[in-house]
């Protein structure tokens, strides 16, 4: 597996703090205190060792890289 390869698609985390706040500030009737996002992927339920998450997806929970293009191969 070479993951080097999906660096291309990397989102930096200033970028994410930008989708976080833009999601966040659509609707002005709710305020967010915290977020909590879980450490655990929810494949394998282990820790996350390379965060990773769909381009078009619209929640804010991980997954682990590895984990994931093991089981699509499979």
């Amino acid at each position: 597996m070479d993951i080097k390869f999906y660096h291309k698609f990397y989102v930096t985390i200033e970028e994410s703090l930008k989708l976080f706040k833009y999601e966040f500030s659509i609707n002005k009737d709710i305020q967010i205190k915290s977020i909590k996002i879980s450490l655990l992927c929810p494949i394998t339920l282990q820790l996350i060792n390379i965060p990773a998450r769909g381009t078009f997806c619209n929640h804010f929970q991980c997954f682990d890289l590895e984990n994931y293009i093991t089981a699509i191969n499979n």
